[in-house]
């Protein structure tokens, strides 16, 4: 595996998912989509600075709204840096299944 990019599929409640991670000295780019083929749904950017975490919301989703800017504002903070985060749903998460996403993510960056 290559340490400046991962890519991964899992599955949750019978939903495809696949993940990407490109790794930056100074964040992470990270895209989320359902399904197998690559698609850019909601697009978020976070910086953290000082104590604080900023963040825009450049493509609104129409699914899960608050979902890509969630993740974008958790890698902002584990990676201290900048985070830009693309996340395509076919429908709404349960908040189970984005819990599960998110340990996921977690458990790639950790």
């Amino acid at each position: 595996m290559n340490k400046d990019k991962i890519n991964s599929s899992f599955e949750f409640e019978n939903r495809h998912f696949t993940l990407e991670i490109i790794y930056f000295s100074n964040g992470f780019f990270i895209t989320l989509t359902e399904g197998t083929i690559n698609t850019f749904g909601s697009l978020s950017i976070s910086i953290k600075t000082d104590k604080q975490v900023n963040t825009n919301t450049i493509i609104p989703s129409k699914y899960s709204p608050i979902f890509c800017q969630l993740i974008s504002e958790m890698l902002c903070n584990l990676s201290k840096g900048i985070a830009v985060v693309s996340v395509y749903l076919n429908s709404d998460l349960t908040s189970d299944m984005a819990n599960k996403i998110l340990e996921t993510i977690k458990s790639y960056i950790s």
